[in-house]
């Protein structure tokens, strides 16, 4: 297992988010910097798309494109040109809210949720994004939305303020959820911070950033107990995902949002992309069908 260290490129993301592997490159966010970013480990390249509001997360077109989830709208994305288009709104109604992390399920469905914008009340939801473009609400009362996954027939989910993983009947047919219950205790566990993005390997493991928690966890949910923790030298870690050639890199992101000037000097790396080998595998992102 090697310890986390900085990609070869040198963008520093406000709120580094939503890592996805695709095609030998990664896509990520940066929320706050209205960015998508594809990064490219061969070469070291950093693209950049620009957007016209916070961009809570990113996924892989099945036509080649890219779909980033945008303030309160779906927009797909032309990699070669950079012309965006709405493909549909979510809460576009709520001015107090924006959409936040996401992935395809392995149906090539979007589900998606948002965020309180001040995080302190429970007006966010989950969503599911059909190929139809049509949006159908699977889950509310959230603050903070963010890490999902899904494993056999369990979705796996985060409301960061809660502190907790959720596990729900994931019901792969329909698209929907039920029986809600806790998968992953962080207090119950002792672990710091908050969870916030997270992945799945092909043992079934969940691995878990901390914001505010200065690493990632990994979890086994079968029997709620912590494997592995990786640690970094920044403290708001955010997302991470499996990549490279062999699906054995995990790639990590962060952010310099929170920090007081202070911690930013004693933190020169926050905002960073970073990647590590820890010695698991992951599974193939879906990409999304429409």
């Amino acid at each position: 297992m090697s310890n986390p260290e900085p990609v070869k490129g040198t963008y520093h993301a406000r709120l580094g988010e939503g890592p996805v592997w695709y095609d030998n490159h990664l896509l990520w966010v940066d929320i706050l910097g209205n960015k998508v970013l594809r990064y490219t480990p061969a070469t070291g390249t950093e693209e950049q798309f620009d957007c016209d509001n916070m961009v809570g997360t990113v996924v892989q077109d099945a036509t080649g494109g890219i779909i980033a989830a945008v303030l309160d709208r779906i927009v797909r994305i032309d990699p070669s040109s950079k012309e965006q288009t709405v493909f549909c709104e979510v809460e576009s109604e709520l001015a107090h809210t924006r959409l936040n992390d996401g992935k395809c399920d392995p149906s090539g469905r979007l589900w998606v949720g948002t965020l309180d914008l001040p995080e302190t009340a429970a007006s966010g939801s989950l969503y599911r994004v059909d190929p139809d473009a049509s949006v159908t609400k699977l889950y509310e009362g959230v603050t903070v939305s963010n890490g999902l996954v899904w494993s056999d027939d369990t979705f796996y989910y985060i409301d960061s303020p809660r502190r907790t993983v959720m596990g729900f009947d994931y019901d792969a047919a329909a698209g929907t959820i039920a029986n809600e219950r806790v998968a992953i205790d962080f207090e119950a566990l002792g672990v710091d911070g908050y969870p916030d993005g997270m992945t799945l390997d092909q043992d079934g493991n969940l691995w878990v950033c901390r914001w505010a928690g200065f690493g990632v966890s990994c979890f086994d949910p079968k029997t709620a107990t912590i494997l592995h923790q990786l640690e970094l030298p920044v403290a708001n870690v955010t997302a991470c995902a499996f990549g490279g050639p062999e699906l054995q890199d995990l790639y990590i992101t962060t952010a310099s949002k929170g920090l007081s000037d202070a911690e930013k000097a004693a933190q020169p790396l926050a905002g960073r992309l970073f990647h590590c080998r820890p010695g698991a595998t992951g599974i193939p992102a879906s990409v999304f069908n429409g």
